[in-house]
């Protein structure tokens, strides 16, 4: 997003693309964007571009998604439309990108308290 803006409609995380449910099919199935190409059958390449939005999904089925997100997963999926990147939002969140990644995968109640602040809807 140019220059950080993030607009009320990419803040509603109960509404993803392609690109971010696929993104988020492979975090939580803890697959590499070559695997997950290899597992679609669909160059390395293709399947990156659909996932970062600059290609549409290929197949004839739709884009998978996953059944539950925990809280930890939107807020890693607030944290990609943020724009600020793992270290700008890190120092946003006051913590290092380390903090930052363990409170994700813990669905840390405060983080998403924070991401709320922001005007992120869950």
């Amino acid at each position: 997003m140019p220059n950080g803006h993030v607009n009320g409609s990419v803040k509603n995380l109960r509404k993803r693309t392609d690109g971010e449910r696929l993104w988020l099919y492979r975090r939580v199935n803890d697959l590499t964007q070559e695997e997950a190409s290899a597992l679609f059958a669909i160059p390395k390449t293709t399947y990156y571009r659909v996932e970062i939005g600059a290609a549409k999904w290929p197949l004839d089925f739709k884009v998978p998604g996953v059944n539950h997100y925990t809280l930890g997963d939107l807020c890693a999926l607030a944290r990609r439309r943020h724009g600020k990147g793992l270290h700008g939002t890190a120092d946003l969140m006051g913590c290092t990108h380390v903090t930052l990644l363990a409170r994700e995968n813990k669905s840390d109640p405060d983080l998403v308290k924070a991401w709320r602040r922001l005007g992120y809807r869950f």
